[in-house]
């Protein structure tokens, strides 16, 4: 039994008693719980994978000096141990002008922390420390062809639209030899807020290796509205290209709206249709 069993590792490898374990989530890729115990907070991840695994672990060896993360306390053949961080997720609270805009522009200082870490190859990060694909464009035509061809089947663009959709696919973008570490889902649910301070980045599990602007692409496509991702980029600071950043959002588009549509969940596909229309002038 899955309760028993957390309680076992929490006691053996941490020297904890448990009092309360909440499924905090239950994905395709892994299960994480929160666990409350007598003398702190834990969470513990069972990943799918042992690369997930890999990654988070890659991770924490390479940014826990530089950013604010959980610790990695225990680890095991399929699970994780890390440290809770406290606060609440930053897509869950209001905060007023002015804690969102300090927010934001010391969320962009630790992201360009994350960027310093340089990579070789692009694409998923593999076990021996590198990107798996090459080059960029490699790792583009790997992953967004099938994608493209997913949203025309979806029937929710006309073909002059899908025609110029595919036109990215041409782009010299993709022809960047630039390879950091990425997060690769920096966006509000994975950051942690208290008081209006950041107080942790979490779930590196896809970690990423490519060119900096294809990280600021979940920001941006949450944000491009309402003036957060200006201070984002404050903090980050401005020798970015903005038409690169505008070209992985539209990208990244071709996937993330038949993602949605495929989970009839209308309000997001309806949602990301809109920021296509935007990014796209259709």
């Amino acid at each position: 039994m899955e309760t028993e069993r957390i309680k076992n590792i929490i006691r053996e490898k941490i020297g904890d008693d448990v009092l309360e374990i909440t499924v905090n989530s239950r994905g395709s890729d892994q299960t994480v719980y929160i666990v409350t115990a007598k003398n702190s907070n834990y969470v513990i991840k069972f990943p799918k994978n042992d690369t997930l695994l890999f990654r988070q672990g890659f991770a924490y060896d390479n940014l826990h000096n530089i950013i604010p993360m959980p610790k990695i306390l225990a680890t095991g053949e399929d699970y994780l141990v890390e440290s809770f961080i406290e606060g609440d997720d930053l897509d869950s609270i209001q905060s007023t002008p002015s804690e969102s805009e300090n927010i934001y522009f010391e969320l962009g200082s630790i992201l360009k922390k994350i960027h310093s870490k340089k990579m070789e190859g692009f694409g998923i990060v593999l076990p021996e420390g590198r990107g798996k694909y090459k080059n960029m464009r490699e790792f583009v035509n790997s992953w967004f062809t099938k994608k493209i061809n997913d949203l025309e089947n979806t029937g929710l663009l006309l073909n002059n639209q899908i025609g110029e959709v595919r036109r990215l696919l041409n782009s010299n973008y993709l022809d960047s030899d630039t390879s950091v570490l990425l997060h690769n889902d920096f966006n509000d649910p994975n950051i942690r807020v208290k008081n209006g301070k950041v107080t942790g980045i979490i779930d590196f599990g896809d970690l990423y290796a490519g060119p900096p602007s294809y990280d600021l692409v979940g920001l941006l496509l949450s944000h491009y509205s309402d003036g957060k991702f200006e201070h984002f980029l404050d903090g980050y600071g401005r020798d970015i290209d903005s038409d690169e950043i505008d070209f992985f959002s539209k990208l990244n588009l071709t996937w993330i709206i038949p993602y949605h549509h495929n989970l009839d969940n209308n309000e997001k596909t309806n949602k990301y249709l809109e920021a296509m229309k935007y990014f796209f002038e259709f």
